[in-house]
């Protein structure tokens, strides 16, 4: 339980005695962590609900939270929002990862697409 930050653990315990939890982009997958390793399941439902409202903004970070645990079908719909969001996807990554990262990431991505114009990624 020490490796999880102060604002996880309060979160859980305002659950515990109140059974409200307030989930947000930035907590959802330490909460999930955390609530996995106490055996929370109702706190695991009510995160992998968060994560099914995918938006393009949080799409990678959410998809990747879904691969960690393994969850096929959060993982199916958040690609296939991906892939039908490429270009908006694709534009936020290279604008918040201005890196040699992201064109490693677009040029992967390029490869197994190939069918996608340059101007699009």
């Amino acid at each position: 339980m020490s490796d999880f930050p102060v604002e996880i653990i309060c979160l859980v315990l305002t659950y515990v005695y109140t059974a409200e939890i307030e989930i947000g982009n930035e907590t959802v997958g330490p909460l999930m962590k955390c609530a996995d390793e106490l055996g929370m399941c109702m706190i695991v439902e009510m995160c992998i609900d968060y994560l099914s409202n995918v938006t393009v903004d949080t799409a990678i970070m959410f998809y990747s939270i879904a691969e960690n645990y393994d969850l096929c079908d959060i993982k199916e719909c958040i690609y296939n929002f991906i892939i039908d969001n490429f270009t908006l996807v694709s534009r936020l990554i290279r604008a918040t990862y201005a890196s040699s990262a992201s064109d490693a990431l677009i040029s992967g991505v390029r490869g197994t697409y190939s069918a996608f114009p340059d101007f699009v990624l």
